[in-house]
């Protein structure tokens, strides 16, 4: 009986759209998501495996109509979405982003790393997650009822499904001729894209940039103090993502503390025009895209990959004597115990160094 009276209760929401025209708007369907969340129990699970049967067939149908799809309630059931470039994606959902439940942690000494996750600003997913839930988008399919969900809605779930490699960089630190110049490199690589098997040298990227800060060195350099900033930043989201291979590194001569704090985290990246220079190569058979999120007094520096890889890696950091050390990069498959491969990169500096400019 109390079976009946909540099924009922679904029926009651239902009979409000029998009569309304066949697309439900957005509002609506989100209301009444909530409203069942909130105030409806629990229904058998024999009667949602029925009502699913009884859609078994239906086809996930959709069309555009403005900034809206208005597709069919078994699309957000299979999560079937229509195909959209994973650059398309994010460029359009990144300015709701709002932070990463986990980036890179520099002053760990052994970590694990696979991807994070974004949320977004005042977010609530149109994914049914209850049995009630999903029996009513079954009951709408019955009723060959459309419901138009924003594009960016859309694009908010499928951007769960990439993966964010995302490295954090205290601006507070900069002097602003550094961090002009760090700006500058940084801009660089916002909405850059490393193809497939190919390898980029950051030296000849971000020669000759205009914008730079030349304060008091010489006028006729590739690139200017500040750029090493960026290029640590680099350095630390190339360790942690399982598809790119560091090719060339150099580490500073001196332990600055304004990129140290007050540790050696040893995981810097020092370039000087062709001596001291930072290559790195994607080794997937899928591009990475680069973008750049300031929030409060950071920069969030981040990597995107459109599938998960089928590697994972794990960062080590060994301190040899008080200014030597090394960090070690294994690369697993999924699933394995054994790395499929190692990097290895020293760090040895001549003294310690509290300024910087």
């Amino acid at each position: 009986m109390k079976y009946l009276i909540h099924i009922l209760v679904i029926s009651v929401y239902l009979l409000s759209f029998s009569f309304a025209e066949d697309t439900l708007r957005f509002s609506d369907y989100m209301k009444n998501l909530n409203t069942l969340s909130v105030y409806s129990k629990k229904i058998p699970k024999i009667s949602l495996l029925k009502k699913l049967i009884l859609i078994k067939d239906e086809k996930c149908e959709y069309q555009i109509s403005w900034n809206n799809y208005i597709l069919s309630p078994t699309c957000l059931l299979r999560k079937d979405f229509p195909d959209v470039s994973y650059k398309t994606i994010i460029d359009q959902v990144w300015p709701d982003l709002w932070w990463f439940n986990e980036v890179y942690n520099d002053s760990s000494k052994n970590f694990t790393y696979e991807s994070t996750t974004p949320f977004f600003q005042s977010y609530k997913s149109i994914m049914p997650k209850s049995d009630r839930q999903k029996y009513l988008l079954a009951n709408l399919q019955q009723q060959w009822k459309k419901i138009s969900i924003p594009i960016k809605y859309i694009y908010y779930e499928k951007a769960k499904e990439l993966w964010f490699f995302v490295v954090r960089k205290d601006l507070s630190l900069l002097k602003p001729c550094t961090k002009q110049n760090y700006k500058v490199a940084l801009a660089s690589f916002d909405n850059f894209i490393l193809a497939a098997w190919k390898t980029i040298n950051l030296n000849d990227h971000v020669s000759y940039l205009p914008w730079y800060c030349k304060w008091r060195w010489p006028q006729d350099l590739m690139f200017y103090w500040g750029t090493c900033w960026f290029a640590s930043q680099l350095f630390r989201v190339s360790l942690i993502n399982p598809d790119i291979e560091i090719l060339k590194r150099s580490w500073h001569s001196v332990w600055l503390t304004a990129y140290y704090s007050d540790y050696i985290y040893w995981d810097d990246a020092a370039v000087y025009q062709n001596s001291k220079q930072f290559e790195i190569k994607n080794t997937s058979p899928q591009e990475i895209y680069f973008k750049t999120l300031d929030k409060w007094s950071f920069n969030y520096f981040v990597a995107v990959t459109p599938q998960k890889s089928s590697r994972w890696v794990n960062v080590n950091k060994e301190q040899i004597w008080k200014l030597s050390a090394k960090v070690v990069k294994e690369i697993y498959e999924i699933e394995s115990w054994e790395p499929k491969s190692t990097q290895t990169f020293d760090s040895r500096y001549d003294s310690k160094n509290a300024a910087v400019r």
